[in-house]
């Protein structure tokens, strides 16, 4: 019941702390898959460990909520090609989050900044940036859909490398963002997907 980002229904009772405590838990929606097998678990170990250092507000936001709980029994229902889901939910939770990368400039040879959240013609005076190679890859998975299922043509190498970048991208544009621990493990079970 308590798995991380196990879907819950929660009765609480107030008290004098912010929290209260937990009278009653009902799971809303029983996943099929997710507990089941490795590589989606740590997914959603990733997804949630995202959400904590991404997430600085307080206040309940109906639609960034939405957003996650529909992502999760979307990634639950996936039997193949789900590799590239950490990285179209990533890019996707920034756009929820305001800070979408600016994919309306890009042309093939360009370079994606990550400071700025645009793609440029060169490189010069950059100093985070996705070469260009790479960046026509990091174009076409944040002008995916993120529902659609479709392979994205990525190697595992190019997803290893992409997923630094994302969080890279994190780093500079959240605020106290720091280093996440489930990246190494995720890293290990895209070479696998």
């Amino acid at each position: 019941m308590f798995q991380p980002l196990t879907i819950l229904d929660i009765v609480r009772t107030r008290s004098r702390s912010d929290l209260g405590f937990i009278r009653e838990a009902t799971v809303c929606h029983a996943f099929q898959s997710i507990p089941f097998e490795m590589n989606k678990n740590a997914i959603v170990m990733f997804i949630s460990e995202l959400l904590s250092k991404s997430i600085q507000d307080s206040e309940p936001d109906a639609e960034l909520f939405g957003f996650v709980h529909d992502s999760l029994l979307y990634l639950d229902e996936l039997t193949e090609k789900y590799a590239d889901f950490p990285l179209k939910f990533a890019v996707e939770l920034s756009r929820q989050l305001g800070f979408a990368p600016n994919t309306n400039g890009f042309r093939n040879g360009y370079v994606f900044n990550l400071e700025d959240g645009c793609f440029h013609h060169d490189r010069t005076g950059l100093l985070y940036y996705i070469d260009s190679q790479l960046s026509e890859k990091f174009h076409s998975l944040c002008d995916s859909g993120f529902f659609d299922n479709k392979s994205l043509d990525i190697r595992n190498n190019e997803r290893r490398e992409l997923l630094e970048y994302v969080m890279t991208y994190y780093k500079l544009h959240v605020a106290g963002f720091n280093e996440m621990k489930s990246c190494e493990i995720l890293r290990m079970v895209l070479s696998s997907i």
